[in-house]
């Protein structure tokens, strides 16, 4: 992949992972995070969040109550196929305003993981 600048917005495809994130460096300051997409995930209370992408669509309706562990850091977005509530625990799935919500299809969810299995939502794009 050729190097070159990337703005705000930009649209970057490939199949290898590895070539979009040492093609692409963020100014002095920035954080930039690639989503890389993974397979689907079947809805469920304690979603198993695989380690093959960051980017899922959850299928099914089985609300959410817990993601699976993965490494202090790890940034993941959910985009939910159909609808199902997002339930907030103020101790592993931290959801924005502290409530619990209910997705409609389209709806994506950001989320950065504590480690250990906590998580907070750092962002929403409501369909």
């Amino acid at each position: 992949m050729p190097m070159g600048t990337v703005s705000p917005g930009d649209v970057i495809r490939s199949t290898d992972h590895n070539s979009i994130v040492n093609a692409i460096s963020g100014a002095a300051g920035e954080t930039l995070t690639v989503f890389y997409k993974g397979a689907d995930i079947a809805s469920a209370n304690a979603l198993t969040i695989p380690d093959t992408g960051n980017y899922f669509d959850v299928t099914g309706t089985t609300n959410i109550t817990s993601l699976s562990a993965l490494p202090e850091g790890t940034v993941i977005k959910i985009h939910f196929d159909g609808a199902l509530t997002i339930v907030h625990d103020a101790a592993n799935l931290i959801l924005s305003g502290g409530v619990s919500y209910l997705t409609v299809a389209g709806d994506e969810f950001e989320f950065i993981s504590y480690g250990s299995g906590t998580w907070r939502e750092t962002n929403r794009s409501l369909s």
